[in-house]
C-alpha cells in the first residue's frame, strides 16, 4: 500500500512538458493521460433549465431546458503533431460530449489547468478546439474564468481547450499537482513521485493505482 506524503500546486508547465518529451511511453501512463483517455464516462439528465457542474469532471453546462448530455474523456494524441505544427499547447482535457435533444445546452464550461493570476497569461491567447471527423477547427470562448473557458451555443463533438504558443514569450505557468507515495511495506522505501497537471478525475486515477 502506497501513502501520499506530499502534494503541492502552481509547479512550472514547462518542466512538465519537458518531462513528457523525454520519457514519451515510457512515462507513467497516469502522466501521459493528456494523450490517453481516462476511464471515465458520464450520462446526466438535467431536468430542468439551470447551471450544471460535474463533481468528477469539472465539466459544466448551462441549459435552457430538459437535456440529457452525455460525456467521456478523450485522447490528445491523435492531435498533438497538428497542434504543435501550428504552435498551440494543450491547456485542459479533450471530452467527447454529446447532448439530446440538440440546442439544448446554452453554453458549456471546459476546465483548464493555466494559471492567469499575475497578468503572465493573456487570456486573447486561448481557443476551444473542435474536432470533426479529425478535423480540427478553433473556436473563441465568449468568457475565460480561472478555471474554466467558457464555450456559447456549443455543437458537440471533441472540444478541449488549447494555448498559443508565441515565439518571443515562454509558456504561461499551470496548475500541477506533485503526488509524493512511499511504499509502507516495502523492505526498503520505495517513492513514486508523479507531476501532473491539475485534473481532479487525473488524481484519482493516480492515487487509485496507489491503493
Amino acid at each position: 500500500m502506497l501513502k501520499v506524503l506530499y502534494r503541492t500546486p502552481c509547479l512550472a508547465n514547462q518542466f512538465f512538458l519537458s518531462v513528457l518529451q523525454k520519457y514519451n511511453q515510457r512515462f507513467c501512463q497516469c502522466c501521459l493521460t493528456l494523450f490517453f483517455p481516462l476511464p471515465l464516462m458520464g450520462r446526466v439528465h438535467f431536468p430542468q433549465a439551470g447551471s450544471f457542474r460535474c463533481s468528477e469532471t469539472e465539466l459544466g453546462f448551462e441549459v435552457k431546458a430538459a437535456v440529457i448530455v452525455k460525456y467521456e474523456y478523450e485522447s490528445w494524441r491523435c492531435y498533438q503533431t497538428e497542434l504543435e505544427m501550428q504552435q498551440w499547447m494543450v491547456a485542459g482535457p479533450l471530452f467527447n460530449i454529446c447532448a439530446e435533444p440538440a440546442g439544448t445546452v446554452a453554453a458549456v464550461h471546459l476546465p483548464h489547468f493555466l494559471c492567469l493570476a499575475g497578468g503572465e497569461a493573456d487570456s486573447s491567447q486561448m481557443r476551444i478546439a473542435h474536432f470533426i471527423d479529425g478535423r480540427m477547427t478553433l473556436e473563441e470562448p465568449m468568457r475565460v474564468m480561472p478555471f474554466h473557458a467558457v464555450l456559447g451555443n456549443p455543437h458537440f463533438s471533441f472540444l478541449g481547450v488549447i494555448w498559443k504558443r508565441l515565439t518571443f514569450k515562454r509558456d504561461p505557468p499551470s496548475h500541477n499537482v506533485t503526488l509524493l507515495y512511499r511504499a509502507l511495506r516495502a523492505e526498503n522505501t520505495t517513492l513514486h513521485l508523479y507531476l501532473i497537471p491539475d485534473i481532479l478525475a487525473l488524481k484519482k486515477v493516480t492515487e487509485t493505482q496507489h491503493e
